[in-house]
């Protein structure tokens, strides 16, 4: 946590690393100005820096008020290569670079279901003539999907377990996202489907409130007596699909409710 340069020659490292430490959670300056002052920089040794805060054109910083640094400024402070932190984005976007000095891995696990990558480190090269490769690795164990189907049928419900499961799902966490109808049959079975998802799946989160029975002339007929004003009403909409479910489903919240 002090602004001085970390000599490791004594762990066999031909390196110094210059840290710039947050003494505070937000801050509208960075605190990398220290290594420009009075420092002199050993050719023969490799020179790191190390800081954690918002990079511009990368981090989400609107306030400028997490240490934000710009580019140009890493740039003119002359360390061999900038090793950043704070931003949960992988820095350059390429999977491989050679001579670029400012690097951020992002995070190496995916944390979230906005994360659509694999979670990311850099293996970085400096040659005895410090110059600089750096090869992206993929690192996470887990993915995360937030996926949203559009049910119109039986068929559709069940290939969302084909679509679910494919590509090593004991690593993912998926959200998914129901709308649509089906028959009763597959509704009253849905949590079958559910069970065997959850089952070879990390973790699964459901939401199919908007998922519904999609109404048929016999389930109007079981339902409702023949001859009374819900089963008149729900036949003669059977031609209009929608307006059909509308009024099947206020029936039915008339009748829980009474």
């Amino acid at each position: 946590n002090e602004e001085k340069p970390y000599e490791l020659t004594q762990y066999g490292l031909d390196v110094v690393v210059y840290p710039a430490p947050c003494h505070s959670k937000h801050s509208d300056e960075n605190n990398i100005g220290w290594i420009n002052q009075n420092i002199e920089f050993d050719p023969k040794l490799y020179h790191i820096g190390i800081a954690h805060g918002a990079l511009e054109g990368i981090s989400p910083d609107m306030e400028k008020n997490y240490y934000f640094m710009t580019q140009k400024e890493l740039e003119e402070i002359p360390v061999d290569v900038w090793l950043l932190g704070h931003t949960h984005v992988s820095y350059p976007k390429n999977a491989a670079v050679k001579g670029w000095k400012i690097f951020n891995p992002g995070t190496p696990e995916p944390d979230g279901l906005d994360c659509e990558h694999d979670g990311h480190a850099w293996i970085i090269t400096i040659d005895e003539d410090k110059s600089v490769k750096a090869d992206k690795v993929a690192t996470g164990i887990y993915r995360f999907y937030d996926e949203q189907f559009e049910i119109s049928d039986d068929d559709d419900l069940y290939r969302i377990k084909e679509a679910i499961l494919k590509d090593h799902p004991e690593g993912k966490v998926v959200r998914i996202t129901l709308r649509g109808r089906v028959s009763s049959d597959a509704y009253k079975c849905r949590h079958k489907l559910y069970n065997e998802l959850e089952a070879k799946l990390a973790h699964i989160i459901i939401d199919d409130t908007e998922l519904g029975v999609k109404v048929t002339k016999e389930i109007i007929d079981s339902e409702f007596t023949s001859g009374s004003f819900p089963h008149r009403f729900l036949n003669e909409l059977a031609e209009d699909e929608e307006a059909l479910q509308i009024a099947y489903e206020l029936i039915r919240e008339v009748r829980e409710c009474s």
